[in-house]
């Protein structure tokens, strides 16, 4: 750990109270110490603090942005993230989906995943570049091995749709059991869907309605809509079987987590 980075770690104290007496003023001043040299995440940090204000400090968009652009011209990526959602959404500066992408090109290229996945999205939708689902399916891939787990989900699409990739309902199948590993409710109502319709695997509306179940759980409405109508058809002894599958599963996603974390590790 650099003497910057103790810096830092003595302005988050002050800044939150944890660790040492609630300062403001003193956290800033840590900050603005560590930022004149140049340490990107402090420079990241008085952008967050001047975005949103924290008293006494008030918000500043113009500095928020000054700090936020000084970070990613020191090629920090997580500043790189943020700026290309400013430029996305139009927060401070007019909406770019181009410097959006390119910002985002650059974080990823420094092999940040998040950025991936937000390439995917790009490349998926045409947003600041031509739309080009082979190259959505790599980012999305890339960020999901990464473990991501919406781009798990999507990968799964790609290959339940054939985006970018030749149809593949195998694939699409264990790629969204990943995503549910992380709970994931839309992985699985397709999962349930899958099982529902017989579609890629046998028809099992057991199986199917645990997962629309635990999606339900999660308040995903066209899971609850879904739910409601095998509850009603399906005899009493199958749906008590379901629920019993569903109850199983949280115990099974913190395994499978865990084994993800540390295959990554």
């Amino acid at each position: 750990m650099s003497d910057w980075d103790d810096t830092l770690a003595r302005a988050r104290a002050c800044l939150t109270g944890q660790g040492a007496d609630l300062d403001v003023r003193a956290g800033m001043a840590w900050l603005e110490q560590a930022a004149a040299a140049d340490h990107a995440p402090a420079l990241l940090l008085l952008s967050d603090v001047y975005e949103q204000g924290l008293a006494p400090i008030e918000a500043n968009r113009r500095l928020a942005f000054a700090y936020l652009d000084r970070a990613v011209e020191l090629g920090h990526d997580e500043a790189m993230l943020r700026m290309a959602s400013w430029y996305r959404q139009g927060l401070g500066v007019a909406v770019s989906l181009e410097k959006a992408f390119a910002l985002n090109q650059a974080a990823a290229e420094r092999g940040n995943p998040t950025a991936h996945f937000n390439l995917g999205v790009a490349h998926e939708q045409g947003q600041g570049v031509s739309a080009d689902p082979v190259k959505a399916q790599a980012h999305y891939q890339t960020a999901a091995q990464a473990g991501i787990a919406q781009a798990q989900h999507n990968v799964g699409a790609c290959f339940f749709h054939g985006r970018g990739v030749a149809v593949d309902k195998a694939q699409a199948l264990s790629w969204y059991a990943v995503a549910t590993a992380q709970g994931l409710a839309l992985s699985q109502f397709a999962l349930g869907s899958m099982y529902l319709d017989g579609d890629g695997v046998d028809a099992d509306p057991v199986a199917a309605l645990s997962w629309f179940l635990m999606s339900a759980a999660q308040n995903h409405a066209p899971s609850i809509l879904v739910v409601k109508r095998l509850v009603s058809t399906l005899p009493d002894e199958d749906v008590a079987h379901a629920g019993r599958l569903a109850e199983q599963f949280p115990a099974q996603w913190a395994a499978a987590t865990e084994a993800m974390r540390r295959a990554r590790h």
